[in-house]
């Protein structure tokens, strides 16, 4: 009832602020953004019927952000996070998630450069050379296919500038943190070329009680992009974008329910992960017909190696991705089309059942956007239609070896600018997520105590949602409010078998069998998602007149209904506040920010009481100009104090994050 009423109080805000500055109503900027993800193509943000956020590179550079799970933790959204030594990062949007593994099954889609990125883990891209990044709240299948039922993150990269700009950093911090950081952009007679790269290392973290933590350092990490290209007009350019990522983790490390500190002393299993990609772009336009155009293919793989050191065993599993791209969009005063086709194939080598399997996805998506009253209204139609086909190597266990399924979805939307300075938007839309190889074919033990059957009546999960929202972007503040409401049907979980059977290790039924059996299923009852999501940013030394910048900003999402019957959702926060301010002083170079983190309470797991949390998160960035050389550059020191409360909290269950932790970093920018 609280948090309902906290939602009441924001919308009246947004009536109260929009009122009250009506006659001091100043030409708008926030709505006028252009951004690319919502419909694959350039659009202003005033045009849009979903809650799009942006966040621009210089903001990473603020709050100190190592990677892209860092990048977004501000935005009002749950960004969960294991161990630094476990090595991976999920974020949740209205209740999805990304997945936690090494493929790209889950509820939010994440995408590079608007491609699939070829798994979800958001450590596994860094930020030294990302342009900016938008995320798509809510269902957006039909614009980019299965798993976008929460969201989408697009990462968008660099491209080279017109003045050439070199930048190298390094930080050194508590845990024996160290990063370097270089990157590059310029232009020259045609070609772009803009580069980022860096490697990290940390070793075993301080809890806040002062303990030594075990089996969390992060001994290896090294991330990587280069985006080039070539301009052979204006109109049309040829680009090559490469990315990796390669990190040595503890598999497990950091987990207090099997590790308590500092009972065990020797490391834990050894695991590598890795990814790389590339991509190869001809885009361009042709003005004199209103048209514009773009073809990507692109491929990459992810591996994944964890070495038990006490058995010398060693689990492999990789996913090797590629996929093609291509869309064309056409408009005038009153209508804008964009027509594509998407391909996306992935083969899975896995250690257990099914060793080899393979995910093939074609697509044919048209989205139009209808314009009236002089710009002031915009309708958002769209269409999507899927064709799987998953294959499996024979084994054993699993008596078939494909499956074909498809999907069609539709979309809705509407955006109404009644003035220039009050958006008011709503949207309709579905979307689905795939079974993966891994839960149709199965047939493979797990944690050492059941083993997973094949099913191959899964059918696709499936969500329908429904938003309302309103903008305000006047005078010197900004804020939005938006409620969300999804019914996820469908759902795949795996439980155990009626009747229980026990197996061995093999699948072959034996009493005395050490494994009980689980399969996945559809679930028969619907998941309802429900709550609301605001933002809200006041430029008050504009306000007030003043010279330097004080920006009080705040972001939330709050889960008024998260069940289905007789289950809860697990591991997922009731609802996350982002609040703070930033300040920056110009004529003195100096900035600094205090960004503030709020947890809700999360269930432990789906058929328990067991709850954790909430905890309250503090961090502190000040950034301070030291040297400037003129036409050469200047010397920039970043000192960042996380947590500077110094509570002990989980993001994910059984995992503790470091107490209080202080960085400074050195930066020389040319």
């Amino acid at each position: 009832m609280f948090l309902r009423k906290v939602s009441l109080v924001f919308f009246v805000m947004i009536l109260v602020c929009a009122m009250s500055q009506y006659s001091k109503a100043q030409e708008s900027t926030m709505l006028d953004a252009i951004v690319v993800t919502a419909g694959r193509v350039q659009e202003e943000l005033k045009e849009l019927p979903q809650v799009v956020d942006v966040v621009e590179g210089e903001e990473l550079e603020r709050i100190g952000a190592n990677n892209l799970g860092e990048a977004l933790r501000y935005l009002g959204v749950q960004v969960t996070s294991y161990a630094p030594s476990y090595g991976l990062t999920k974020i949740i949007i209205r209740g999805f998630t990304t997945s936690a593994g090494e493929n790209d099954d889950g509820g939010v889609l994440l995408m590079l450069d608007g491609r699939k990125f070829g798994n979800n883990n958001l450590a596994q891209i860094g930020t030294q050379n990302i342009q900016r990044i938008e995320v798509i709240r809510g269902t957006a299948s039909m614009q980019y296919g299965a798993d976008a039922i929460g969201g989408v993150i697009n990462v968008i990269t660099k491209r080279g500038t017109p003045e050439p700009h070199v930048g190298i950093a390094q930080t050194v911090g508590s845990a024996n943190y160290l990063r370097s950081t270089a990157n590059f952009s310029g232009q020259f007679k045609g070609f772009d070329l803009a580069f980022g790269a860096s490697t990290a290392s940390a070793e075993n973290f301080h809890l806040p009680d002062g303990n030594v933590y075990l089996n969390t350092g992060n001994p290896e990490q090294h991330s990587g992009n280069i985006n080039f290209g070539y301009n052979f007009t204006p109109n049309y350019r040829l680009g090559f974008n490469y990315t990796a990522y390669r990190g040595l983790h503890y598999a497990n490390g950091g987990n207090h329910s099997t590790n308590p500190y500092p009972a065990i002393t020797s490391p834990y299993n050894q695991t590598w992960r890795d990814n790389h990609s590339w991509d190869l772009l001809f885009e361009g336009k042709v003005p004199a017909h209103d048209l514009s155009f773009s073809a990507r293919y692109y491929t990459g793989a992810t591996f994944y190696d964890s070495s038990n050191r006490t058995t010398t065993s060693v689990t492999h599993y990789s996913n090797k991705f590629k996929g093609v791209t291509a869309l064309a969009n056409w408009e005038n005063k009153f209508l804008s089309v964009t027509a594509g086709f998407d391909y996306y194939k992935e083969n899975y080598f896995k250690s257990t059942n099914p060793k080899n399997s393979s995910y093939y996805n074609q697509a044919g998506w048209l989205i139009s956007r209808l314009k009236f009253l002089e710009d002031t209204l915009f309708f958002s139609l769209g269409a999507r239609y899927d064709k799987f086909f998953l294959e499996a190597e024979p084994n054993p266990v699993v008596p078939f070896l494909d499956q074909t399924k498809t999907h069609f979805t539709p979309s809705f939307g509407v955006s109404y600018l009644p003035t220039d300075w009050l958006r008011l938007r709503g949207n309709v839309s579905t979307a689905f997520k795939m079974p993966t190889p891994s839960e149709i074919f199965a047939g493979y033990p797990s944690m050492n105590t059941y083993f997973v059957l094949p099913n191959p009546d899964l059918v696709p999960e499936n969500a329908f949602t429904w938003e309302i929202g309103a903008d305000v972007d006047i005078n010197t503040i900004t804020l939005g409010l938006t409620y969300f409401q999804t019914k996820y049907t469908d759902k795949l979980q795996v439980d155990d078998t009626d009747p229980l059977v026990y197996v061995d290790a093999n699948g072959n039924p034996d009493p005395t069998g050490k494994y009980f059996t689980r399969q996945y299923h559809n679930l028969d009852n619907p998941v309802y998602y429900k709550g609301f999501e605001g933002n809200f940013n006041w430029n008050a030394s504009r306000h007030f007149g003043h010279d330097f910048d004080l920006k009080p900003y705040l972001a939330f999402t709050v889960l008024t209904d998260m069940s289905t019957k007789g289950e809860r959702v697990a591991l997922t926060a009731y609802s996350t506040v982002n609040y703070g301010v930033t300040f920056a002083d110009s004529k003195n170079d100096w900035r600094a920010s205090l960004d503030v983190t709020r947890h809700g309470v999360q269930n432990r797991a789906r058929d328990s009481d067991v709850q954790f949390g909430p905890y309250t998160v503090i961090d502190l960035n000040v950034s301070k100009d030291l040297l400037t050389f003129g036409d050469y550059g200047k010397l920039r020191l970043d000192i960042q104090i996380a947590n500077l409360n110094n509570v002990l909290y989980e993001k994910q269950s059984n995992y503790y994050q470091p107490g209080r932790s202080f960085y400074a970093t050195l930066r020389y920018d040319y």
